[in-house]
Formats: structure tokens, sequence, C-alpha cells
């Protein structure tokens, strides 16, 4: 990634950062206190996931997967549950996700998928997961997914879909 590429990155997150906090501080103007703590509830929620996505010993995959985001059409957030090392190569988990964001994004329009949740899983003397969250699903996800990944299990949720796969490194 290039340093103006990092930049606008940069630029992008303060940017969505200041948005959050205008908000804020506009319904504190307002006295809504209700809201304003909602808002800032929410905002610390979505700062300690990032935290824990920025944290991952995975380089390649967040910069990889930050710059896919950016560029996407999507609305799409990461988290991230890490018990121990991750099991998986950095350069696979990268291409994975480049992937991913890509054919969620290409499928976008004609399935109407507006957001995507990703959540790196990495449990004690457990496989990597990561699960993809996204607001519609149709079979051609599905059928796009089992050919792209060897181990997937795709599980409708009460609030949406889970496309769920497993990557054992070996």
């Amino acid at each position: 990634m290039e340093e103006v590429e990092v930049i606008q990155l940069l630029r992008h997150f303060r940017h969505d950062l200041a948005n959050e906090v205008q908000l804020i501080s506009g319904y504190l103007q307002l006295e809504d206190l209700q809201t304003a703590k909602q808002y800032s509830s929410k905002l610390n929620r979505n700062l300690i996931n990032q935290q824990a996505f920025l944290s991952m010993p995975l380089p390649k995959t967040i910069v990889a997967s930050l710059k896919s985001a950016h560029l996407s059409s999507l609305n799409i957030k990461f988290e991230a549950v890490i018990d121990q090392t991750p099991t998986i190569e950095d350069h696979r988990l990268q291409n994975d996700m480049t992937t991913l964001i890509d054919l969620l994004n290409n499928m976008s329009e004609s399935v109407g998928i507006t957001d995507a949740l990703f959540i790196f899983k990495q449990y004690t003397n457990e496989p990597f997961e990561l699960n993809v969250y996204v607001d519609q699903l149709c079979a051609d996800i599905g059928y796009k997914l089992n050919s792209l990944f060897r181990e997937c299990m795709i599980e409708e949720l009460e609030k949406g879909y889970s496309i769920r796969y497993i990557k054992k490194d070996k």
C-alpha cells in the first residue's frame, strides 16, 4: 500500500470519527442526554472493536481488509476475538479477505447487500474462524463461497445471515 493510500485511509477514519463526535455534540447542545449517551456508548463499542481488529498480529490482512472496505460501496465493519496467536497465515487470510470483499461488492447490486460484518475468531486450541455476516443472502453467494473455499458453512440467523468458513493451515 502506497503512502498516499495510507493517508487517504487515515483521513477517511478521522472524518468518520469527527462525524460521530459532531453527532454526539449536537445531541448535547439539544440537551438530549439520553440519545447522546446512546451514541457515545455506540462510539465507544466501535472504538473497542476497531482496537481489537487493529491489534491482531495479521498486518497484511488488516491493511488489505481496510483498503478493500474503503474502496467498496458496502458498509463494512470488522471485529476480532483473538485468544491466542492466529493459526492462519497472514498472506492467506489477506487473499481470502480481498476475495470475499470483492465477491460481496460485485454481488451487492443484484442481491441488495449494503452491510457486511467480518468477525475474526481465534480461540485457544481451535482452528481459525472467520464469520461473515451480510444483510442479504441468496443461493448464488453460497454457491460461489462453496466453490471458493473448501470448508464453508452457511447458516441463516434470526437477524440476517452468516457465512462461516474455517481455514486450517497445515
